[in-house]
């Protein structure tokens, strides 16, 4: 069987700042991913990243659990950009990544579920990596349908 040609697995990766995890790298040439982050800025140099890979699709989109407006904060650390704001008090904060709390600009972004953003692109998901600095939940509730299907690994 060459699997280059007739298997393919599906993953979406919402939260996808500094692009494809390593530890999908094995799979990479028999995968097809889309890559969505809520930084726009993000997801233009994740396309230059992988401009010569025709297996890799962008989306700019903030997911949450339904369709909305959220705020959203950039980080001086830019792996902290969250809707949430920081807790000063927290190990992630003063332990992790000192210094870096500091929101450098708030946004107002539109949201989408999950659901909606699967059925209007008609994906078949086969495993899911969510990364999104604390919304994980609300994401996983704006997917409930995608759920029910026939995804095989979910990875927050």
């Amino acid at each position: 069987m060459n699997l280059n040609q007739e298997f393919k697995i599906n993953i979406v990766d919402i939260g996808a700042k500094f692009g494809i995890h390593p530890s999908f790298r094995k799979s990479f040439d028999f995968s097809e991913f889309l890559l969505i982050d809520a930084d726009a800025e993000e997801i233009e140099y994740l396309r230059s990243l992988y401009q010569k890979r025709n297996n890799v699709n962008f989306l700019s989109c903030f997911v949450d659990s339904q369709n909305g407006v959220t705020e959203y904060n950039l980080y001086q650390h830019p792996g902290g950009n969250s809707a949430f704001l920081p807790d000063p008090k927290s190990h992630y904060w003063t332990d992790l990544r000192p210094g870096t709390s500091n929101i450098v600009e708030t946004r107002n972004l539109q949201t989408r579920s999950f659901d909606d953003i699967a059925n209007e692109r008609n994906l078949a998901i086969d495993y899911l990596k969510i990364d999104v600095e604390g919304k994980e939940v609300e994401v996983l509730q704006g997917g409930k349908s995608q759920l029910d299907k026939n995804i095989l690994g979910v990875r927050c």
